[in-house]
């Protein structure tokens, strides 16, 4: 409920709810959670060790990810803080984990 309600708007406007936003993002929550499952059932199989070059990327994309979506929240845009802190935040998890 929190994202369709998230995504219907900010300010004054009237919202714009989407019966399909909210069905889909709990589809994507659920999507999220086996996936979170997944990794922390192999945690013992991942790679340890010093930082390389790519986990500094990583780092730096998480931490600029963190940023935009805490002023995106500041300024109370919270479409815009879903759009950062949870569709581009799993879309950096993605494009890490290949």
């Amino acid at each position: 409920m929190r994202l369709a309600l998230a995504d219907a708007g900010d300010g004054v406007e009237d919202a714009n709810f989407v019966e399909m936003m909210a069905e889909a993002g709990l589809l994507r929550l659920y999507t999220y959670l086996e996936w979170v499952r997944e990794m922390v059932a192999s945690a013992a199989g991942l790679r340890a060790g010093p930082f390389t070059y790519n986990d500094r990327v990583f780092d730096s994309e998480i931490n600029l990810t963190i940023e935009n979506t805490q002023k995106h929240y500041d300024e109370m845009k919270y479409k815009e803080a879903l759009r950062t802190g949870f569709f581009e935040f799993q879309v950096c998890n993605i494009i890490t984990s290949m």
